[in-house]
C-alpha cells in the first residue's frame, strides 16, 4: 500500500514518511495546508501523479493545547 502524508509542518510529515518506509511501508510526503482548497486540490493531483490513483482520504486535522491545572 502507497500513502501520501500531508501536514502544515513538514519536518514531522517527514519524519512519519521515514518511519513507515523504514518499516516496509512506502510514503512520500506533500506540505499541505487543509484550511486552503487550492492546498487540498494539489495534494489529491500529487497522491494521483505519484501513484497512479486515489482510493481513499483521510482528513484529520486539530489543534491540541495544554491546560495548566
Amino acid at each position: 500500500m502507497e500513502v501520501v502524508v500531508s501536514d502544515i509542518n513538514t519536518e514531522k510529515g517527514t519524519q512519519v514518511v521515514n518511519e513507515i518506509n523504514a518499516s516496509g511501508g512506502e510514503a512520500s510526503f506533500f506540505k499541505t495546508d487543509v484550511s486552503k482548497e487550492e492546498d487540498v486540490r494539489r495534494l489529491v493531483e500529487f497522491a494521483v501523479e505519484t501513484y497512479g490513483r486515489l482510493d481513499g482520504l483521510v482528513n484529520n486535522a486539530g489543534i491540541a493545547a495544554l491546560i495548566s491545572r
